[in-house]
């Protein structure tokens, strides 16, 4: 997954210099199901951006890091894009709370898709 996380925190840099400021981590659910709601091929910035992060997120609860006091056990082998699959479908089923912030809520949908035992 670390590599995972360089590739999409260098593409999320690159997207961020070239998007508005609402990219940094302000994101909320709202702004974030927008980004990862774009295909790699028909827009890589806002592609980019969710994975960026998705990963970092996701690597900051791999770290035993809590968000919100949210906790993820995400296995090894699991990939970035199933990271941001159940992310984007988290968002999608919950529309009454993408208001919040985009870091509690990815880290709210990785608990419960990979929760500690």
């Amino acid at each position: 997954m670390r590599r995972g996380l360089f590739f999409g925190l260098a593409i999320a840099l690159l997207a961020m210099s070239a998007a508005p400021a609402t990219a940094g981590s302000n994101l909320t659910g709202n702004d974030l199901l927008e980004r990862c709601s774009a295909s790699a091929s028909e827009n890589p910035v806002q592609w980019g951006v969710c994975l960026g992060y998705v990963m970092a997120v996701a690597d900051l609860l791999g770290q035993g890091r809590p968000i919100n006091g949210a906790r993820a056990c995400i296995a090894a082998d699991v990939t970035s894009g199933q990271l941001m699959d159940v992310v984007r479908q988290w968002l999608e089923r919950n529309p009454a709370r993408r208001h919040i912030n985009g870091a509690a809520l990815v880290a709210v949908a990785l608990q419960q898709a990979f929760p500690c035992k």
